[in-house]
């Protein structure tokens, strides 16, 4: 039995042999979607989350959550932004059962650059 390279051109004869159609939905009925850094919402819901989960309760000043400190905010903002750090700082500490709590996806901790423009 002889062995055939296959191309694109090979793939896309097998596609019109065998009247393979792409279904495509026209354009006014396509949904859009809005990107996380163009959706104020989106940044509301982060920074109140935040705030909830690593705020204290220091009940002689407040009552609810708070966070002290403009760079402690920023700091725990960018982790949550950006899983990859979470993940080191977390290994760099030796704290395993917090990463297994979190239970982090492989794309959440690949690294990727915050200051791409992906």
């Amino acid at each position: 039995m002889e062995k055939k390279d296959s191309s694109f051109e090979d793939f896309f004869d097998i596609l019109i042999k065998n009247d393979v159609m792409m279904e495509t939905v026209p354009l006014e009925e396509q949904t859009e979607y809005i990107q996380p850094d163009d959706d104020y919402n989106f940044h509301a819901y982060r920074i109140l989350l935040l705030i909830r989960i690593c705020g204290i309760i220091n009940e002689s000043y407040f009552s609810n959550p708070t966070i002290y400190g403009r760079g402690k905010f920023s700091f725990f903002d960018f982790l949550i932004r950006y899983p990859f750090y979470l993940k080191r700082v977390i290994e760099i500490e030796k704290k395993p059962q917090i990463l297994d709590n979190l239970k982090l996806k492989p794309y959440e901790t690949e690294r990727k650059s915050p200051f791409s423009n992906d």
